[in-house]
């Protein structure tokens, strides 16, 4: 069953990996003081880390 902070938690995660918005921006809309914060509450959301910069950086 689906809470309403687990679609904040979706919608955050989207704004910062899908949409791509500045973290101090989604801070604001999410009502965290900072955007450390913010980073440190979903920076482990997308899964494996080295997959990610695997893929980021395969083109280098």
């Amino acid at each position: 069953m689906w809470h309403p902070h687990d679609l904040r938690h979706v919608a955050a995660c989207w704004m910062l990996f899908d949409g791509g918005l500045d973290p101090a921006v989604v801070a604001t809309l999410l009502g965290h003081a900072n955007a450390a914060f913010t980073l440190s509450r979903y920076v482990g959301v997308r899964g494996d880390l080295s997959a990610t910069v695997t893929a980021a950086t395969e083109d280098w």
